[in-house]
């Protein structure tokens, strides 16, 4: 995997301004033909670059044939997203959460799955940053440590190992994503992420419980991981169909499946509002509304590494997006390095420069940005960055992989 693969996760940059009113897309049903493709994984390993940068970047909205026609879709989002870190930190044995899977639905609790969310331990010590934050240990691809996801609310932590055998290249260590509103984490399991795929499974970060929800195999490698819908109740999935793969959103609760736009099989990220998405179409940036239009298309240029661009995060009102590079390898890329303004094309002078042979990556969260930064293999800053108040930073051992940040 490459060597800033380590950090990432979905989250957005700023709400500049909220300019969409909520949307819900019960009946709504997106036109257009539904692509299939596969995109082969080569692997390949990728020079070390400059993380920040604040050149310029071309920039134009063209007239495109397919934004009037898109793919067929008919996701579910609430007209409020659920952003209480607090559910997700209920006792054992608390009612599962809705979008949580929970026994009485369709499948039996962990058959086939042989990966477990285990107990969690409770340690606190150190004053933390608002809301909560969540990442994983041991994760790194290659690794043979054993996979800790952590969930750090005020000054207190909570970790829970992921039971069972995890190869070193297994679907695990690049796949865990964390629901929007903290209270599920989902994982596909197989022994190699080169492979077509594997079992999607989510557990309650509440009570443990846990099912695979679709047998698959659902592919876990680069941009065609699993990423979840706004309302925490469905994953985008690419599944593997013979030389083809389908794109779908599936229920977390039913296992039902809907066929979902197929640029959304690749790295896709949806605003943190559920009114706008955001990915790339060869050197574009694509932004649409929740109901299909799109708003904004960008001619942009990463200018570094290989393979361009892949986008990462949407702001609430569509207007600024986040972007990372591309992998050349199966690994799965996560977090931005760079901010693009899509209104004038630039990137956004993120005031902060890396470490001498460290690098920084973004979360971004409504109004906030967090700046994980890598000092050595053996430290990391995380320093919260709001607008209009002071800054706020924390030091985490080891290599942290920080996937998602709840204010």
């Amino acid at each position: 995997m490459n060597g800033l693969n380590s950090q990432q996760l979905h989250a957005d940059l700023a709400e500049i301004a909220d300019l969409a009113t909520p949307v819900d897309l019960h009946g709504r049903v997106l036109r257009g033909s539904k692509r299939h493709s596969q995109r082969r994984a080569v692997v390949v390993s990728v020079a070390a670059f400059a993380v920040v940068a604040a050149s310029g970047a071309a920039f134009a909205f063209t007239p495109h044939p397919r934004d009037s026609v898109t793919p067929a879709v008919t996701p579910t989002v609430p007209s409020t997203v659920i952003t209480s870190p607090e559910a997700s930190l209920a006792p054992t044995g608390s009612a599962a959460p809705s979008g949580a899977p929970s026994s009485g639905t369709p499948g039996k609790e962990n058959v086939s799955a042989r990966l477990t969310l285990g107990p969690w331990t409770t340690s606190s010590g150190k004053s933390s940053l608002p809301g909560t934050l969540f990442y994983l240990t041991g994760a790194t691809d290659g690794s043979t440590e054993p996979i800790k996801i952590n969930v750090l609310a005020g000054s207190t932590l909570r970790t829970a190992t992921l039971q069972g055998a995890v190869g070193q290249h297994d679907c695990a260590r690049q796949s865990i994503v964390f629901s929007p509103d903290g209270t599920s984490v989902a994982w596909v399991e197989s022994d190699n992420h080169t492979s077509n795929g594997g079992a999607l499974v989510v557990a309650s970060l509440r009570d443990r419980k846990q099912k695979v929800v679709m047998s698959g195999p659902v592919r876990c490698d680069a941009g065609s991981g699993p990423k979840w819908m706004p309302d925490s109740r469905g994953l985008i999935v690419s599944v593997m169909r013979a030389n083809t793969v389908d794109v779908n959103i599936v229920d977390v609760n039913s296992g039902a499946t809907t066929a979902a736009a197929a640029a959304w099989g690749d790295y896709m990220a949806w605003s943190a509002n559920g009114a706008y998405v955001a990915y790339g179409e060869h050197d574009e940036i694509v932004v649409a509304t929740a109901a299909g239009a799109v708003t904004k298309r960008v001619h942009y240029d990463i200018n570094c590494c290989t393979g361009g661009f892949s986008v990462q995060s949407v702001s609430n009102d569509g207007r600024y997006v986040g972007v990372s590079f591309r992998n050349s390898d199966p690994g799965t890329v996560r977090n931005a390095m760079r901010i693009v303004d899509l209104s004038t094309g630039k990137e956004v002078d993120l005031g902060r420069t890396p470490p001498p042979n460290g690098s920084i990556q973004i979360v971004l969260s409504g109004a906030d940005r967090l700046f994980i930064i890598k000092i050595t293999n053996t430290s990391t800053d995380v320093e919260l960055d709001r607008a209009g108040k002071e800054g706020l930073s924390i030091p985490l051992t080891g290599q942290p992989q920080i996937r998602a940040y709840v204010p």
